[in-house]
């Protein structure tokens, strides 16, 4: 019931703040330091990427971008099990379903 709780709390916090035109540096300056780690996920040459964040053990936030890296969509989930490149790209860990993706207003 926790992990319910403090994605709820999440999405409360990030739904006050986003709009679709916040940037990919806008989030990564205010998530960064509040993460214990990220990962991009870059979806080959169409231009559009994700970057998740690790808030906890239990708790992750993905956030999408299009090809000028303004924001599209985002989600707060249950911790998947990430695996990582050498390069800090996932490999895998990232699949989150529609039902779960939230679209900001503005």
């Amino acid at each position: 019931m926790k992990v319910e709780e403090a994605i709820a709390r999440w999405v409360q916090r990030l739904d006050a703040t986003l709009t679709t035109a916040t940037t990919a540096e806008e989030i990564a300056t205010r998530m960064l330091p509040i993460a214990r780690d990220d990962a991009w996920v870059i979806y080959g040459s169409s231009g559009r990427s994700s970057r998740l964040f690790l808030i906890d053990d239990q708790v992750q936030v993905r956030f999408d971008f299009d090809h000028k890296e303004l924001l599209v969509s985002y989600s707060v989930h249950r911790k998947t099990n990430w695996l990582k490149g050498p390069d800090g790209v996932l490999l895998e860990g990232f699949d989150v379903p529609d039902e779960e993706l939230l679209f900001p207003t503005g």
